[in-house]
């Protein structure tokens, strides 16, 4: 969602390829594998995601569509 407020703001552009950033830091699969070895599997997610959020202001952000969000974010300077 950082990088996305960071496309919004404008401090990355709107066209910067987000995947391979969030592959190199979102290491999922190392903290599903410690949940497992310490027995605590009944929590891990279902899912990766959070799913939609909503925020204060009505917009919506959805991991699966995020170009959605950065259109329709007014930014009043």
């Amino acid at each position: 969602m950082v990088l996305y407020e960071d496309m919004r703001w404008g401090n990355r552009s709107l066209d910067f390829d987000t995947k391979p950033l969030i592959d190199a830091v979102n290491r999922e699969d190392i903290w599903r594998e410690v949940a497992k070895k310490i027995g605590q599997e009944q929590a891990i997610p279902t899912s990766t995601s959070r799913g939609i959020e909503k925020f204060f202001n009505g917009l919506e952000f959805d991991p699966e569509n995020p170009q959605e969000y950065l259109k329709a974010a007014i930014i009043n300077n």
